[in-house]
């Protein structure tokens, strides 16, 4: 009987992957709904008990956080607009940069009698065509993102959506239970119980660490002086999320941007962006993670990283952004089910078939 309702179990969660799959191109909202909805719950039962209408209250925290979002977006698009045009006007003075900083760097490595004449005519012959092959792949990176991103979906049915999850959170979660058989039910409670305490602990304390480390990085880089920095430096909080990966990309940009802007001669620029990022991840990792999530999710380094190249494989950025959710969600789930198969009588028969063994093999 047991292995029958294991198997039900699987069979269950597979349909509902499969379901899932087949409709992937509409979930984005969706699930974007019910992350917010599941971050913001415990704020909405709280002034649900100072008597506020619950359908009122998640109608007022709907409208902040998106009237919020909606002013971070519109401060956020002249940002980029301008860090794009400076950027813009930094490359443009590509020859002045390959003179002054590229050539020193390769001039000794390379025959004397090397042509650099010759290297910049033909820099310069196919230079329309390298700013006409950026031009077309950040033209199709903004449409990818536009279409996990759509801006319809976004901004109108995921707030939609958000507010009736919210104010039906717990009518929700009591129809669920009640699909539950009730002999399972104190069991089925107990493992979302654990994947809740996982799950809110690490969602919400490393969203914390990665405004915070995004602070950090970005008023940095931009009192050292680097141009774009208070960017970059948003960007590498953001992305700190999948472990070293952030801080790589984010201080790979910032040299990069520090050597196309200051003189190779001028150390000091160099010497504090990389102080930024010492103090940063200083920060990171005897205060913040330690504070607000501590060791929530349980898993290696390595993993994470697997995980989250897993998730945009195949689910794009949306995988990427609820890999580690559902990793947590996972690992959960994969416990119990050894706990499961170490109490099963399978185990348990083949534990005592090698205690038996053993101890004659010791008469012997």
């Amino acid at each position: 009987m047991a292995r029958e309702r294991l198997l039900f179990y699987i069979i269950a969660a597979l349909a509902i992957l499969f379901i899932l799959s087949s409709i992937s191109g509409i979930l984005t909202p969706f699930v974007l709904a019910a992350v917010l909805a599941y971050l913001l719950d415990p704020l909405v039962d709280k002034l649900e008990l100072k008597k506020v209408n619950r359908g009122i209250t998640s109608g007022i925290v709907v409208s902040i956080i998106f009237a919020a979002i909606f002013a971070v977006v519109a401060l956020a698009i002249p940002l980029a607009i301008d860090s794009f045009k400076e950027l813009a006007n930094l490359l443009d003075n590509y020859e002045v940069i390959f003179a002054d900083k590229i050539k020193p760097i390769i001039q000794p490595i390379l025959p004397a009698d090397f042509d650099f004449g010759a290297l910049k005519t033909t820099l310069q012959s196919h230079s329309q065509e390298i700013v006409q092959y950026l031009s077309t792949w950040l033209k199709a990176l903004a449409l990818s993102t536009m279409k996990v991103f759509d801006l319809v979906s976004i901004f109108l049915i995921t707030p939609l959506a958000l507010y009736y999850l919210l104010k039906d959170w717990d009518k929700i979660l009591d129809v669920l239970h009640t699909l539950v058989p009730q002999n399972e039910q104190s069991y089925v409670s107990q493992v979302l119980a654990k994947i809740d305490t996982k799950l809110s602990s690490f969602i919400r304390g490393q969203f914390l660490v990665c405004l915070a480390l995004g602070a950090i990085y970005g008023i940095g880089l931009s009192l050292v002086g680097l141009k774009l920095g208070f960017a970059i430096g948003m960007l590498t909080g953001l992305l700190s999320f999948i472990p070293f990966v952030g801080m790589l990309l984010g201080g790979l940009a910032a040299f990069i941007m520090a050597f196309i802007q200051f003189p190779l001669s001028d150390v000091e620029p160099f010497a504090l962006i990389a102080l930024v990022f010492v103090i940063g991840q200083t920060v990171e990792s005897a205060i913040l993670s330690p504070k607000l999530v501590g060791d929530a999710l349980g898993l290696h380094p390595l993993w994470i990283i697997f995980v989250v190249m897993a998730g945009g494989e195949l689910g794009g950025f949306l995988g990427v952004l609820i890999a580690l959710p559902v990793s947590a969600v996972i690992s959960v789930i994969v416990a119990e089910l050894i706990n499961y198969y170490k109490n099963s009588s399978i185990y348990n028969q083949a534990k005592k078939k090698a205690v038996k063994k053993k101890k004659l093999s010791k008469k012997d």
